[in-house]
Order: structure tokens, then C-alpha cells, then sequence
């Protein structure tokens, strides 16, 4: 849900990255009246971070990847021209199926 403007009180958050969800859903930071809050409210959980850097390891591994293919940092254009190159090399190499190993995905437990 986003919201043009809210009164939020996190004083009595009582879980980590609670502030962050409820500050999040507002458009403009000066659309927002903070009520009140606490330490808790704007904690980030361990294992949150420990998937942050996974996923930034990973994003730089793709660059990397999408370099090494010629593709650069040119956002679309740039996967598109490596998606062209990975479909020329199938063909060279007269594989008419697409077979790729799915990488191990994290899984997120909330609970």
C-alpha cells in the first residue's frame, strides 16, 4: 500500500524493520508525522543483511557476467545484447535445447 501522507507512532513497535514498512508506504518523507518510536522500530534483522549482501554479491557477479559478454552497464540494452550472444553461442554450438542450471535462491523464512 502506498499513501500520500500518515500519522505514525512506532513507539511501541515491537518487532525489527517495523518502522522501516510503515515509514516506506509514504510517498514524501515530509508527508510523514512521527508520533513517536523506538529502538526496535527501525532495527534491521541479521539474517536481512546476511540477504542483502547476497544479493549485492550477486548483482556485481551479473555485471561482471554481462561485462564479460560486452554488454557494460547499459542497462536493457545491455541484457538484450547478451541474451543475443548467449543465443548465438547456442546455435554455434548446434544445441537446439535450452539447458541451464538454476542457481540455488535463497529462501526467505519470516516466521
Amino acid at each position: 500500500m502506498t499513501l500520500d501522507a500518515a500519522e505514525i507512532d512506532l513507539s511501541r513497535a515491537f518487532d525489527k524493520g517495523m518502522g522501516y514498512v510503515a515509514l516506506s508506504r509514504v510517498k514524501r518523507l515530509e508527508n510523514i508525522s512521527l508520533l513517536g518510536l523506538n529502538e526496535t522500530a527501525l532495527e534491521v534483522s541479521p539474517r536481512i543483511k546476511a540477504l542483502d549482501a547476497d544479493f549485492w554479491e550477486q548483482s556485481g557477479e551479473t555485471e561482471k557476467y554481462l561485462a564479460h559478454l560486452g554488454a557494460g552497464a547499459n542497462g536493457a540494452e545491455g541484457v538484450r545484447h547478451a541474451q543475443k550472444e548467449f543465443l548465438r553461442s547456442v546455435k554455434e554450438d548446434g544445441d537446439s535445447e535450452f539447458r541451464y542450471e538454476i542457481d540455488e535462491v535463497p529462501v526467505v523464512d519470516f516466521e
